[in-house]
Order: C-alpha cells, then structure tokens, then sequence
C-alpha cells in the first residue's frame, strides 16, 4: 500500500489498505497512510477527520500501545493536515526525528516572516 502510495496510485493504495485494516483494526501506520492518502486526494479537513475516527474507535490501539516514533509521526501530520496549526509547540522537538519537521518549520517561519515584513512595511507606509 505504501508503494503504491509512493508512486501516486492512491485509489490501489486505498484499496490494499482496506483489506490491511480487516485484519488489523488498531494499526496507527495504517492509519496514518489512510490520512496521507486523504489528504492528497481530498484536503487536510478529510485527513484529519480519518484521524479522529480512528482515534475515537474502540479498536484504535491505546497509547502505550502505539510506538514513540508512530505517534510522532502522527503529531506531525496533524500539523501538516491542520494547516500548520502550533506548529512551534509540536515540530521542533521532531526535527531530529521526522526529517520533514525540518522543512515544515521552515516553512512555517518562511510565510510568517512574509506577513510580518509586509505588516511592517505597511505601518511604515501609514506611519
């Protein structure tokens, strides 16, 4: 499912994935491919929605269960698929660990600098 998400054959990876979760309900990297695949066929709203169904269901495994890495990997989509919503509290503890932290941040901070020097330049206008 994962190659065939790689290679942007999402509808083949999605259908991989539901023979994957009839077998194993509570996988979070399953789950986390599920949302990749929403959110590039559809929008963030859809991924993040695929994330708190899973996240609300009986079957999801509980946290202890769900590997350190799996649930930062979850986190940072979530920034991702959110439109980069607290970006500062949940991505630079990720920089070392998800390489895509790195750049997401930047990015962050890239678009932010933008509006802040244009709201700067239009005080100076103004003032």
């Amino acid at each position: 499912a994962m190659c065939y998400f790689k290679l942007d054959y999402c509808e083949i990876s999605l259908e991989m994935l539901s023979v994957y979760f009839q077998t194993y309900l509570s996988s979070p990297l399953a789950m986390n491919l599920k949302a990749c695949k929403n959110f590039r066929l559809y929008n963030g709203k859809a991924a993040l929605e695929d994330f708190q169904s899973h996240l609300n269901d009986d079957n999801l495994a509980t946290a202890a269960n769900i590997n350190t890495a799996t649930n930062d990997l979850i986190r940072h989509n979530t920034v991702v698929f959110s439109g980069g919503q607290h970006p500062l509290q949940i991505l630079p503890p990720l920089i070392d660990i998800i390489p895509k932290a790195r750049l997401n941040l930047a990015i962050y901070y890239e678009r932010n600098l933008t509006e802040l020097v244009s709201t700067q330049d239009e005080c100076d206008e103004d003032c």
